[in-house]
């Protein structure tokens, strides 16, 4: 067998990412607060990131000064944060979902290839924050959420391990139970509306290798007039 592998949880992350810009997809980009609809019209690495900050003020210093935000208007570039915005970090840290492990035994399309894999459950916990010059705006971000977390559910997540690809479901745990806590930035520090809910992710890890044909090493077996070598299991060569 060669060398063991573990799936990466960042492709959990990842994977989220896109089920979080999923939720604004198809909606009115005609309707609403003007912030709002230019949300909506924004491209998806525009308005959905995932960033670790301890505050919102924070997100938006480091937005800046990473020139993702860069814009040039008569010639002058500017770097202020395209507001609404969205953005997400998994917290440190790590359960099982349940005892169970389930080993898998599968092969490529082309028969050449066979993996010994091992599907554990695991159970991520991500930080989800909409900010918001306007309440309005915010309003709309928590709304289209909602509805779109009640309605779907389950993502899927691609790993990738010794070579080969895999499509393992994903799912929010308790998504009847929506909780949104208030994080906005005071008045007096510049004042931005922010709301922050934990989301509790259900997926499972892969952990396996390939499994290789043994090596067979050249026996010797000696005669009293001549030696002879063979290949185990593959009769004698003279």
């Amino acid at each position: 067998m060669s060398d063991n592998e573990f799936s990466e949880l960042q492709a959990v992350d990842f994977a989220l990412g896109a089920y979080i810009a999923r939720a604004f997809d198809g909606l009115n980009p005609n309707t609403g607060p003007k912030q709002w609809r230019e949300f909506l019209t924004r491209a998806t690495n525009k308005k959905i990131f995932r960033e670790e900050s301890d505050t919102p003020s924070e997100f938006l210093k480091n937005l800046a000064s990473s020139g993702k935000t860069e814009t040039i208007i008569d010639g002058i570039k500017y770097r202020l944060p395209q507001v609404p915005v969205a953005y997400y970090y998994r917290k440190p840290g790590m359960t099982n979902g349940d005892e169970r492990i389930f080993p898998i035994i599968t092969g490529t399309t082309d028969g050449t290839k066979v993996l010994t894999l091992m599907l554990s459950p695991i159970v991520l916990d991500y930080h989800l924050v909409f900010a918001a010059w306007d309440t309005l705006s915010l309003d709309k971000l928590q709304l289209a959420w909602y509805q779109y977390v009640a309605q779907k559910t389950r993502f899927t997540v691609q790993y990738e391990i010794v070579g080969e690809a895999f499509d393992i479901l994903a799912a929010v745990h308790d998504p009847k139970t929506l909780i949104f806590t208030d994080i906005s930035i005071p008045k007096a520090d510049g004042r931005l509306f922010a709301v922050d809910t934990i989301l509790t992710i259900e997926s499972s890890v892969l952990f396996g290798a390939e499994v290789l044909p043994a090596a067979r090493p050249p026996i010797t077996i000696e005669g009293s007039w001549k030696g002879y070598s063979c290949i185990h299991g593959d009769g004698f060569i003279g």
